[in-house]
């Protein structure tokens, strides 16, 4: 919902419905969630023929929901969860875009670019970093308004890191202890 609202702007469930390829009727309730979270809001509605329907538009800034009010825990749900569909929704673009064998990752053409980064991160090299988001965010909404090119899905979650130890962290300190 998310993706088709970024794409298209302003728009009806019914739009969001044909551009994700799923029912209409199976979207009303997402929606709801999604302006409950403020990221997504009801526009004035438009006459379509004889009837009027309701369009529906991102207002979160980079799929940052306003949380004021809202518990630690809802707010550490609702951001996972949305992380969580975007990077299914990054999974489905590039599955798809490999079935239709348009994939181009050699040099010349190359069509699909991936990093993975991990680093310590001050509160002010943070700050920078999601700058450079918002570049990012700023090149792809001038995509939008020029309908040119070919469309493109960019989507960067960056999030502090947990570490886990389990199994294999036990296991490595098994080792360790037994080598010594």
């Amino acid at each position: 919902i998310a993706q088709a609202l970024t794409m298209l702007g302003e728009a009806s469930i019914a739009e969001i419905a044909e551009v994700i390829d799923r029912p209409a009727d199976t979207l009303y309730r997402h929606v709801a969630m999604l302006q409950r979270a403020k990221v997504v809001a009801e526009g004035e509605p438009r006459r379509v023929g004889r009837h009027t329907e309701r369009v529906y538009s991102m207002v979160a800034p980079d799929m940052q929901p306003d949380f004021s009010g809202a518990t630690p825990r809802l707010e550490n749900k609702v951001g996972y969860r949305t992380a969580s569909a975007l990077l299914k929704s990054m999974s489905r673009t590039v599955r798809d875009a490999a079935a239709a064998q348009i994939l181009v990752t050699r040099p010349e053409g190359r069509n699909l670019s991936m990093t993975y980064e991990l680093g310590r991160l001050t509160p002010a090299m943070y700050e920078e970093l999601r700058g450079h988001l918002r570049a990012i965010k700023s090149l792809m909404d001038r995509g939008k308004k020029e309908r040119e090119g070919t469309l493109y899905l960019s989507i960067t979650v960056a999030c502090p890191v947990v570490r886990r130890r389990g199994a294999a962290g036990n296991a490595a300190v098994k080792k360790k202890k037994n080598a010594d």
